[in-house]
C-alpha cells in the first residue's frame, strides 16, 4: 500500500486522451497526483528542471509534435540524473519495430490505447502495480506490451 502520493506525469498532446487518462486514474483506488506535459519538449524542460521533484513514473505518448515519445525516451535513458525513472509508452499503433526500439531503449512496458475506459483502467493498473511493487525496468520481451485484459502478454 502506498503511503505518500504517486506521482505521475501524463505526456499527451491529445486533449481528449488526457481527458480519457485521467478518467481512468480516478477510478484507480490509490493516492495519485496527476502532472501533464502536452508535448515532449515541455516533458523535457520538467524533467530538467532541478527545483521540482520528479515523477514515480511517466506515462508518454509516441506521437508528438515537436519531440516524439522515442526522442523523449532516449534522452531520459541518456540522462544520469532520469535514467532510472520509469516510463510507460502509450500509442494506438501496434508496429512491433517500434515496439521493439522501446523496449530496447529501456521503457518499462508498452500500452496500446484501448477504446473502452475499463481496458485502460486495466492497464493504468497493471502498469502501476508492477513498477510500484516490483521496481521492474521491464519484465521480458514477450510481456512488454500491457493490453488491458488483465494480463501482461
Amino acid at each position: 500500500m502506498l503511503t505518500n502520493p504517486l506521482r505521475i506525469l501524463v505526456v499527451d498532446d491529445d486533449k481528449d486522451d488526457c481527458f480519457f487518462f485521467n478518467e481512468a486514474i480516478n477510478e484507480i483506488n490509490i493516492n495519485i497526483i496527476i502532472m501533464m506535459a502536452h508535448d515532449g519538449e515541455v516533458l523535457m524542460e520538467r524533467l530538467n528542471d532541478t527545483f521540482k521533484e520528479l515523477p514515480d513514473i511517466i506515462f508518454l505518448d509516441l506521437n508528438m509534435p515537436r519531440k516524439n515519445g522515442v526522442e523523449c525516451l532516449t534522452e531520459i535513458r541518456k540522462n544520469t540524473i532520469l535514467a532510472k525513472l520509469p516510463v510507460v509508452v502509450l500509442s494506438t499503433a501496434l508496429n512491433q519495430s517500434i515496439i521493439d526500439q522501446l523496449f530496447d531503449i529501456g521503457a518499462q512496458f508498452y500500452i496500446r490505447k484501448p477504446i473502452e475506459l475499463s481496458q485502460l483502467i486495466n492497464s493504468l493498473k497493471q502498469a502501476i502495480d508492477y513498477i510500484t511493487k516490483y521496481r521492474i525496468s521491464a519484465i521480458t520481451r514477450e510481456n512488454f506490451v500491457i493490453y488491458g485484459d488483465n494480463k501482461l502478454l
